[in-house]
């Protein structure tokens, strides 16, 4: 599985400290970690950073813009508590970004996160008008920014990306050790705004290890490992003589929120073996990139009701449900052999 959920029934700082430490983030009142993300109709990598706090100092150009924002605005940090202007500021940011986000902070924050983390918000006024908020958490040592909505009257004062620097300079203040923003999507320029905070960190897979964030283009990145791996599975299914087609899965991640899913292919992208092997079953070759391996699964056809944000009509998507893990392999040329004895055994 690419994407994990955890529903914790506790959470310390220390705790929180910890599952940020490992790449974990938070979602509604619920932690997840992931690899990969599908962004605009791209799938991409999720790749974790981080701002160590330790004796960072703001470029001259960073505390201009701050200064500039609390010249013109009445800037507060302090613990969250919902009202209706925050609502109100969100569902106008949620309308003018039109994406497809939570209908409501509420349910952004979801039904116990106000239980499990310590949630401060920077909120700039505009007289008695809420102009923008940013919502983060704090651990014993660390912060965690979760969300900045902003009035789109207020557009021109960069006030998403300021409220950030502000959360920022409030680890500063209570001496902490790491700034989280989540995850960055190489190729994705909407979250670039991340990398302008100072000098990152990122979590590399291979050691299990936060080193300093290399440019953009040396970045050794998931998609173009499974990109890899599947082209070297296709070259031994063409040498095999074994028809195959991509299969691109759009509810790869699904499995980790919705337990009507759970038994669903979660790989964003496989090989489906098109001869049938009984019924309305079917083999698919996936390569997992946690750990390593090929894997040979077994797998019967079905389609999924998705319902989108809005006013967007239902559509049906197909599924795979994974009926058995039938064998995993270090090597696609193995990986390929065991499908085809399989395939040979069934007649197909």
């Amino acid at each position: 599985m690419t994407t994990h959920l955890l529903r914790p029934d506790t959470l310390t700082g220390e705790a929180l400290d910890l599952y940020l430490e490992q790449g974990w983030y938070r979602v509604g009142d619920a932690l997840m970690t992931c690899r990969y993300v599908r962004s605009h109709g791209t799938l991409r990598t999720a790749l974790w950073v981080r701002l160590p706090l330790r004796q960072l100092t703001f470029r001259k150009g960073l505390r201009k813009l701050m200064r500039k924002v609390e010249r013109r605005f009445d800037v507060r940090v302090q613990p969250h508590l919902s009202t209706d202007e925050h609502e109100r500021v969100y569902s106008c940011y949620r309308d003018h970004k039109g994406e497809n986000r939570s209908p409501t902070l509420a349910r952004f924050l979801g039904d116990s996160g106000d239980t499990l983390f310590d949630t401060y918000e920077v909120a700039m006024w505009d007289g008695d008008r809420l102009a923008a908020f940013s919502l983060f958490d704090l651990g014993a040592e660390s912060v965690q920014s979760l969300i900045c909505a902003y009035d789109p009257s207020f557009s021109k004062y960069s006030l998403g990306f300021v409220s950030m620097l502000f959360e920022i300079r409030e680890g500063l203040d209570r001496d902490l050790n790491y700034f989280y923003p989540g995850y960055v999507l190489p190729g994705e320029p909407s979250m670039d705004y991340k990398l302008r905070v100072g000098e990152l960190e990122m979590l590399s897979h291979a050691g299990r290890m936060w080193v300093a964030m290399p440019p953009m283009t040396e970045v050794p990145l998931d998609t173009d490992r499974l990109a890899d791996q599947l082209q070297a599975l296709e070259a031994y299914l063409d040498e095999a003589a074994i028809p195959f087609e991509l299969f691109t899965n759009e509810l790869f991640e699904g499995p980790a929120y919705y337990p009507a899913l759970k038994q669903c292919l979660d790989h964003p992208e496989v090989f489906v073996l098109t001869s049938e092997v009984t019924g309305n079953q079917v083999l698919l070759l996936a390569w997992c990139v946690q750990s390593g391996c090929y894997e040979l699964l077994r797998c019967g056809r079905g389609t999924v009701q998705v319902i989108p944000p809005g006013e967007q009509p239902a559509r049906q998507e197909p599924v795979f449900v994974v009926l058995e893990r039938v064998r995993t392999s270090h090597h696609p040329r193995l990986a390929v052999l065991h499908a085809a004895k399989i395939l040979l055994r069934m007649g197909a």
